[in-house]
């Protein structure tokens, strides 16, 4: 399930409606808010450090992975603890 936003989580909008469960959903972000709006809606984080700086922001605020190139997402996502 992709997401557009922090707010389609926070609102339940990404999961009404669907029969996906929480712990199989992750959100990719690029700030510390969405990181931080996925842990308050109970799926899991990406960071997606796209600019210099970001990885340790989004690797301290507790992204369950970071990457630096969308390219990574793959692996990321294969290699998660969460098992998405």
């Amino acid at each position: 399930m992709v997401c557009r936003s922090p707010q389609d989580i926070t609102d339940d909008l990404a999961l009404e409606g669907h029969e996906a469960q929480r712990t199989t959903c992750v959100l990719v972000g690029d700030s510390t808010t969405d990181i931080q709006a996925a842990q308050a809606a109970g799926v899991g984080s990406i960071g997606y450090a796209n600019k210099a700086g970001k990885i340790e922001a989004l690797a301290e605020v507790g992204a369950d992975a970071v990457i630096r190139q969308m390219t990574e997402l793959a692996t990321a996502l294969r290699d998660a603890p969460r098992g998405w």
